[in-house]
């Protein structure tokens, strides 16, 4: 599933500049770890150095509060931002 991710303004000094991707997850946490493959300087402050989401981190999937594994649908956009 094609999934919009986007970042807020804090975030996006992270990202290189960059305010959403477009990524392909079956899962909020499949889309996070696509993201992180795509933005490796953003990735190190996502994940620790065991692979967790780092707990400083929320997201909304359209706007509704999610877990790592809720499931995406074509379409869907992430919003991640500090928490």
């Amino acid at each position: 599933m094609a999934v919009t991710i986007k970042l807020n303004e804090k975030l996006v000094q992270w990202s290189g500049g960059t305010a959403e991707a477009t990524v392909t997850a079956a899962t909020v946490r499949e889309a996070l770890l696509q993201l992180a493959r795509q933005q490796p300087a953003l990735a190190t402050r996502l994940f620790n150095c065991d692979g967790e989401l780092r707990t400083l981190f929320r997201f909304t999937r359209n706007g509704e509060p999610v877990t790592l594994d809720t499931p995406l649908h074509d379409g869907d956009t992430l919003l991640l931002e500090l928490a």
